[in-house]
């Protein structure tokens, strides 16, 4: 509850982050949020696989949050 910006219920609220921006973010994190770069401990593929299953879920009914919103 401390982090800012807060941390995404992606299962609760679903996500409209495309895979290209969850592979940025699992590569490089997310400065801020408690989100570690994971570049150096995944490999290429296992960042990608992360990032598609990502950027796939959605919330209850198919919902997908705004991550652009606060």
């Amino acid at each position: 509850s401390g982090f800012y910006p807060r941390v995404p219920q992606f299962f609760q609220e679903g996500t409209d982050v495309n895979s290209k921006e969850a592979y940025a973010a699992v590569r490089d994190g997310v400065r801020y949020s408690g989100m570690p770069a994971w570049h150096g401990q995944l490999s290429e593929t296992q960042m990608w696989q992360v990032a598609n299953f990502v950027a796939a879920i959605k919330g209850p009914g198919g919902k997908t949050m705004d991550m652009d919103k606060d």
